[in-house]
């Protein structure tokens, strides 16, 4: 399973990032752990889909924009039975690498669980999109669980 994050942008200079629904998207199979909580495909089907548009910037200083397809965070939360008593989600991939955002990041509607980037499906699984970072290392795949504190 995969789960990357990126940094969603708005194609309006300093207009607030927004995310579009997407219809028809063909969507894999997939499932990760939320706290105690298996989220499949079947858990998601009633949900929207959603794109956003990305810029960010990796250690080396090249910067690239794409287009994430996926579900919002705050549709996972809800399909896993999530209040919103949480001040911080972890994404946590399954090689241990973990993304940390604060309750505020998580629930905005561009933090996407992607499915794909730039109309290609993830081979392994979903991405994690905190979709407001603008730094390549905030992205996450792979993920294997999300993890929510205090």
């Amino acid at each position: 399973m995969v789960f990357g994050s990126a940094a969603c942008g708005a194609k309006e200079t300093n207009a607030e990032p927004g995310a579009e629904a997407v219809y028809g998207a063909d969507i894999p199979a997939f499932s990760f752990m939320v706290m105690d909580r298996e989220i499949t495909d079947a858990d998601m089907a009633a949900y929207p889909v959603y794109s956003a548009e990305t810029t960010s910037t990796n250690t080396y200083g090249t910067t690239t924009t794409r287009v994430y397809v996926g579900y919002s965070m705050a549709d996972v939360l809800d399909a896993a039975g999530i209040t919103d008593s949480f001040s911080t989600l972890a994404a946590i991939a399954d090689d241990g690498y973990t993304v940390s955002v604060s309750k505020d990041v998580a629930m905005k509607p561009t933090t996407l669980a992607a499915v794909s980037e730039d109309g290609k499906m993830f081979k392994n699984g979903l991405w994690f999109a905190p979709c407001v970072s603008d730094v390549t290392p905030d992205y996450l795949r792979d993920l294997a669980s999300i993890e929510l504190e205090g």
